[in-house]
C-alpha cells in the first residue's frame, strides 16, 4: 500500500503570489473563452470565474498533499473538467445535447489554460 506523505509548502509570500497568479489567469483565460464563444447569460460569466477560482485552489492545494512521484495533475484535470462542468449545466439548466457542448466546451478550455500553464512554466524555468 502506497503512503501518502504531505509535502510542505513554505507560505512565503512568492508561493501565494505564484499561487494566486495562476488561479487569476486561469480564472480570466478560461471566463474570456466562454464569453468569446457566446456564454453570456446574465450572471453566468461571474460564475464561471468564480467556479475556476475554486478548483483552481481545490485542485493545487490537493496535488501538494500527494506523492510527487505519480502523476496525479492529469487525474485532478479531469475531475475539475467534470465539477466545473456539473457546476455550468447546474447554472444554465441545458438540454442533453447541449451539456454535451458544455463538457466539451470546458475539456477544451481547461486544455487550452493547461497548454499555457506548461508553456509558461518552461519560459520562466
Amino acid at each position: 500500500m502506497e503512503k501518502f506523505v504531505h509535502y510542505y509548502i513554505p507560505l512565503t509570500l512568492d508561493y501565494i503570489g505564484s499561487f494566486a497568479a495562476t488561479a487569476l489567469a486561469t480564472a480570466l483565460i478560461e471566463t474570456f473563452f466562454f464569453w468569446l464563444i457566446g456564454y453570456k447569460k446574465k450572471g453566468f460569466l461571474p460564475f464561471v470565474f468564480a467556479v475556476n477560482i475554486v478548483t483552481n485552489v481545490v485542485l493545487n492545494v490537493s496535488l501538494s498533499y500527494l506523492p510527487k512521484a505519480k502523476n496525479y495533475v492529469l487525474l485532478g484535470e479531469l475531475i475539475v473538467v467534470l465539477v466545473e462542468t456539473f457546476a455550468f449545466c447546474a447554472f444554465l439548466r441545458p438540454k442533453f445535447k447541449e451539456s454535451m457542448r458544455i463538457l466539451a466546451l470546458t475539456l477544451f478550455a481547461n486544455l487550452i489554460t493547461f497548454a499555457t500553464s506548461i508553456i509558461f512554466f518552461y519560459l520562466i524555468h
